[in-house]
């Protein structure tokens, strides 16, 4: 895999900066490598993301607390 750094056409397409490439032949990838197009990429797997939210729902919602009156 392959992200594009600069604007390309290959073969006819046309691919813009931060496209990814996965299926390109050896020869191409070589080339345009050499060029400064291309830089070899691993795509990392997706990570679940956590709920953050706080007070949508009854569970996350927080505490009220009440407020101490001050002595006279």
């Amino acid at each position: 895999m392959y992200i594009v750094l600069k604007d390309l056409m290959l073969k006819g397409k046309r691919f813009a900066a931060s496209e990814i490439l996965d299926n390109i032949s050896d020869d191409d990838a070589k080339k345009l490598k050499a060029m400064g197009r291309i830089e070899p990429v691993s795509v990392a797997p997706e990570v679940k993301v956590a709920d953050r939210a706080v007070g949508l729902d009854e569970e996350t919602k927080p505490k009220q607390r009440s407020v101490k009156k001050k002595p006279k």
